[in-house]
């Protein structure tokens, strides 16, 4: 897939972010990622997601609703008051989080438990030009809310060792969050009636 298209599909999400180095930066992130990000879906067994993100481009499908699920908390200040420069931290972090989800073997077909650790890892090690974009005070906000985006389920799925950190601040909360409630199997989200 070329660059161009992996941005037209999420510019709607793009354009939600205010801070102009967070948006290029989330662009440039966006374009290197793995190409499996955009055929996969969310979950390879469907046991852990709702069926709109299952079958292909599911992963994208979920990617966006993490963000909707932001924009909404977003307007509720007093569940979660998130400023207007965390806000654009936020969108990043979603926009990012499950981008290395199966790892980075192109052929890798099920989620691996340090996925949150591999996005950031593949940042730093494969493309530092790209996470050099930001300052070292965006890149800790954002990389803090992807590294603990899993909550409470933060264990190597084989050895039950803790491999993530939980989220402490508002933001990595709300990130967590976002992703949790979008991934409930009960949860059914119509990407077409959201509106920005």
């Amino acid at each position: 897939m070329r660059d161009e298209e992996k941005i037209k599909i999420f510019s709607k999400e793009l354009n939600l972010i205010k801070e102009e180095s967070v948006r290029k930066f989330t662009e440039a992130a966006l374009q290197v990622l793995p190409e499996y990000f955009w055929q996969v879906p969310a979950s390879a067994t469907g046991k852990y997601h709702p069926q709109f993100d299952a079958g292909e481009g599911g992963l994208v499908r979920h990617t966006r609703a993490t963000v909707a699920m932001a924009i909404q908390m977003f307007r509720n200040k007093n569940v979660f008051p998130i400023a207007e420069r965390e806000q654009a931290y936020t969108i990043s972090a979603l926009l990012l989080h499950d981008g290395c989800k199966n790892g980075l073997r192109e052929d890798a077909v099920s989620t691996i438990s340090e996925h949150p650790a591999c996005v950031v890892t593949f940042l730093r090690d494969k493309h530092p030009e790209v996470l050099g974009m930001l300052t070292g005070e965006e890149q800790e906000a954002i990389t803090g809310a992807i590294l603990s985006h899993m909550g409470q389920w933060n264990t190597d799925y084989g050895t039950g060792a803790v491999i993530l950190p939980e989220p402490v601040t508002n933001l990595q909360k709300l990130v967590a969050l976002c992703d949790f409630i979008v991934s409930r199997r009960f949860i059914e989200v119509n990407l077409e009636a959201i509106g920005y």
